[in-house]
């Protein structure tokens, strides 16, 4: 097995294992919670890249990137609503219903029609999504929470007296940047240009940053 096919799964594990550390002691509590659920659905994700991937033919791997594309809309608002309780900033009251609804219902799109992916093609590394005409609003989606939830870290930073906190939030923000970054990656191959996916590599690394903010930094308060 290839790195093409070991890195989705890295990524699942990396997440899973995370999830009982997030979780222990504080179970009670929304913040771990959201964050435990983002990586559940990051978990997931992996599991469904990887699926893909080793898809024996065009038809099936096209099943399996419905169900992928599908969660990234949704996990960038989980992940937006996990760094509002973290930072507890302010805000209108019917954004995040408003934005689950919608990524929900880019969920039931991506699954019942081809506006956002139009079928597979093979590139060298492996399989890619055909773009449909409602892929670039998906991404863009996605990527404006993802924007927002780093925004509002950088936002605490400003106001909290505490070096610890903002150590924590550094580290998030870091591992924003990486995702990000690997999510480009995993774009710009579709539009044409030969470049290796890397938002699984992006993911992973953002992992290991909340694990080490978790050791260091004592993240969500664990110790």
């Amino acid at each position: 097995m290839n790195s093409y096919l070991i890195l989705p799964l890295i990524q699942s594990g990396f997440s899973l294992i995370l999830i009982p550390i997030v979780l222990r002691r504080h179970r009670q509590k929304a913040t771990h919670r959201l964050f435990a659920v983002y990586l559940l659905g990051l978990a997931a994700w992996g599991l469904l890249i990887f699926m893909m991937r080793s898809s024996p033919n065009l038809q099936q791997a096209y099943y399996w990137e419905n169900w992928l594309i599908g969660l990234i809309p949704l996990l960038s608002v989980i992940f937006y609503h996990f760094s509002i309780r973290h930072t507890r900033i302010r805000i209108n009251k019917k954004t995040l219903p408003l934005a689950y609804a919608i990524s929900i219902i880019l969920i039931v799109v991506a699954r019942t029609t081809d506006l956002i992916i139009q079928g597979m093609q093979l590139k060298p590394y492996g399989y890619a999504p055909i773009a449909g005409p409602l892929l670039p609003p998906l991404i863009l989606f996605g990527y404006v929470f993802t924007i927002m939830a780093l925004l509002n870290f950088l936002k605490a930073n400003k106001t909290t007296p505490y070096a610890e906190v903002k150590n924590q939030n550094n580290y998030i923000v870091t591992g924003l940047i990486f995702s990000l970054i690997g999510g480009a990656f995993d774009l710009l191959p579709i539009l044409g240009l030969p470049l290796y996916p890397g938002v699984i590599i992006g993911n992973i690394i953002f992992c290991l940053i909340t694990s080490i903010a978790i050791a260091k930094h004592h993240l969500l308060d664990i110790l």
